[in-house]
Parts: structure tokens; sequence; C-alpha cells
């Protein structure tokens, strides 16, 4: 099954909520063990959902990747 990629639409906050949880917990397995502490909580800013959605109200975009109805 192919993924479904897409914007997340404006007002979808239970999307960016996910979103951002995925890219934390993805972050935390993969790249937080090479970075220093204050490296992690800047990433870990920067990725929480009302920061997404901050930047998306100001024109940037973000998209979400679908497999079978699960985020991935």
């Amino acid at each position: 099954m192919p993924l479904d990629i897409r914007r997340i639409a404006p007002g979808e906050s239970k999307e960016y909520d996910a979103a951002a949880q995925l890219i934390a917990a993805t972050f935390e397995q993969c790249v937080a063990h090479s970075m220093d502490a204050r490296g992690i909580e800047t990433f870990l800013a920067y990725a929480a959902a009302p920061a997404l959605r901050a930047r998306d109200a100001a024109g940037c975009a973000t998209y979400v990747a679908y497999d079978g109805g699960a985020l991935v």
C-alpha cells in the first residue's frame, strides 16, 4: 500500500500533536544520544506541536505520512 503524504490542514490540532509526538520519539531514539542537553532541549522545542502550528500559521507547511492509516 502506498504512503498517503499530505499537508496538515490548519486547525488539525490532534494531527499536530501526533506528529510532534512521533518526531520527539524518533529523535530521542535515534539522535538525542549524540547531543548535549541544550541541543536536545532546542530541538524538542522546535519540534513541539505549538511551534509547528506557529510556523504553519506564518506560511510554512508541515507534511505527514500515513501507512495504512498509521502515522509514520
